[in-house]
């Protein structure tokens, strides 16, 4: 599974979920760039980084990224017991938040 996300300053953000479904991977391509973080000429395009780990015992159902009306970017990870969990970037910065328990299932 992946989505993606442009954001505010023109980033694009790619986020996928690896084989085991217990991590979320991410890379990016800044704007005005044709490098894709992690890409080696001639290797590979892209590379991805471990962006979110599911709580121990969990697997990653669903993953989806939009952004908000104010510019800050989020990130949303359903989980097999139907948690969801997130993060999110401001406008303007490149740090992210902490990954939190957005809202529990039941």
């Amino acid at each position: 599974m992946m989505a993606s996300a442009l954001a505010d300053d023109g980033t694009l953000h790619v986020f996928t979920v690896g084989p085991a479904r217990e991590t979320a991977w991410l890379t990016f391509q800044k704007p005005n760039q044709n490098a894709w973080w992690g890409g080696e000429a001639g290797k590979r395009i892209a590379g991805f980084f471990k962006f979110a780990d599911a709580p121990r015992g969990r697997t990653i159902r669903g993953i989806t990224a939009e952004v908000a009306a104010n510019g800050n970017l989020h990130f949303f990870m359903t989980l097999d017991n139907g948690d969801v969990h997130f993060r999110w970037q401001a406008k303007g910065s490149s740090d992210w938040s902490n990954l939190s328990l957005f809202a529990p299932w039941g």
